[in-house]
Order: structure tokens, then sequence, then C-alpha cells
């Protein structure tokens, strides 16, 4: 068995990322990513499947989010951030970043579930399978619903 430290070491940042992408709120974020990994603390040893930690981490980050957004009954459309450049080059830059904000504005008009899944594939970096298993639906069901939403996407942005 892999040692829980390990674990975490692995997935605190792509857990916290994912969770500061749904709160919009540092403080709150580090707040559920504790508390996601607490929770995986407690029952880490009930895992029995070691493959299927990412997806049940993320699974608990999830109903975490839900819960604070159930509880506080507030919910930030702002657009992601995780699609910014490193880039150093300066035209690159400015090419990358209004490509990024056409892509900003174009997320943040998403709805909820589809931002997740958008967050869930590029932040979180899941796997099809795992995706399925954090939102509870078919793998085929979330590779449909993630290809229609990359192609609507595409043709939005080369609309305009």
């Amino acid at each position: 068995m892999i040692s829980f430290e390990s674990r975490y070491l692995e997935f605190v940042d792509k857990v916290y990322w994912y969770i500061l992408l749904k709160v919009k709120n540092a403080r709150e974020a580090e707040d559920l990513t504790s508390q996601t990994f607490v929770k995986a603390y407690q029952s880490y040893s009930a895992l029995r499947d070691q493959d299927k930690f990412a997806p049940w981490i993320f699974k608990i980050a999830h109903n975490l989010s839900m819960d604070y957004f159930r509880h506080s009954k507030q919910y930030s459309a702002e657009a992601p951030n995780w699609l910014q450049s490193e880039d150093e080059d300066l035209l690159s830059n400015a090419i990358n970043s209004e490509l990024s904000r056409r892509i900003q504005m174009e997320i943040k008009r998403l709805s909820k579930e589809e931002q997740d899944l958008l967050a869930l594939r590029f932040v979180a970096q899941l796997t099809f399978k795992e995706m399925a298993t954090v939102l509870r639906r078919n793998v085929s069901t979330v590779k449909k619903q993630y290809y229609k939403l990359i192609i609507l996407l595409r043709n939005t942005l080369e609309e305009k």
C-alpha cells in the first residue's frame, strides 16, 4: 500500500487548485483542501484499489465543495484562471493572453457542471474513467459530454 503521505504530496496541489476554481476564495480553498485530506486520511485504510485514489480524493473534494455551496448559497461564475500562459515572449504573451481571455469568457458562460467537467480534465488531470467516478456518470457519457463541450468551445471561438 502506498503511504498516505506520498498520496498527499502527489495530490494536494491539484486538489487545492480544483477547489479554488470552484469556490474562488483562497482561504476557503485551503480549508476545504484540508478537510478533503482529513476525510481521506480517516478512511484511507478502507481504500482497496490504490489505482482509484485519484477519483476517490476528487470525489471527496467535489462533495465538500458542493456542501460549501449548499451552506453558503453562493456560487461565483467568474472565469477560471487556469488557462494563463507562462511564456516569456511578448508576442506570444499577447496572442496567448487574447486567446486566454476569449476562452475564459466562453468558459464563464458555461454551466457550473460544464466548468466542473473541464476542471476535472485540465486542472485535476483525471482520466475519463476517474472523471466518471467523481461525477457518478457512465464513462461514455462523460466522454460524450466532454468532447461535445470542446467542439462547442472551438466552434464558438472560431466564429468570433
